[in-house]
């Protein structure tokens, strides 16, 4: 494996702006994202980074820093952030198989409207996961 020297990384971004590098950035990572075309703007003939270019940026989660001045670091520490953020939940979540997932699912959507406080749509959760799990037991004793 080769180590990367980060000043040198973020070394090879471009120190000038060039909307052109710019537009081909914004092309480029709605390709790999599979997202919509952004929105360009152009205002005295350069990139307008209006609300509509941001929105769509925070959306499809497009670093503004690679995508303005080409530098990778930011969006590589954004995304391995994210990834330490989320791994505690992907753990927990393999303990639990398609249908239970769904019951958590439904029990934090329930909470998130207002249907159910937190701690009821978890007991309803559990007892479900529960109900589940003696289904599955006992079809595997028969």
């Amino acid at each position: 494996m080769t180590d990367l020297n980060m000043d040198k990384a973020t070394d090879l971004a471009s120190n000038e702006y060039s909307d052109d590098d710019t537009k081909a950035r914004l092309l480029q990572v709605a390709e790999w994202l599979e997202l919509d075309a952004p929105p360009i703007t152009y205002e005295d003939g350069s990139i307008l980074l209006d609300d509509a270019l941001m929105a769509w940026c925070n959306a499809g989660g497009v670093s503004l820093d690679w995508v303005f001045c080409g530098h990778a670091k930011l969006m590589a520490l954004a995304y391995q952030r994210e990834h330490e953020r989320e791994r505690p939940f992907r753990e927990l979540l393999r303990g639990f198989d398609a249908v239970e997932q769904g019951f958590l699912v439904e029990a934090l959507e329930a909470d998130r409207a207002g249907t159910a406080s937190l701690k009821d749509a978890l007991e309803v959760f559990k007892g479900k996961v529960e109900e589940h799990r003696a289904s599955n037991n006992q079809t595997a004793v028969n």
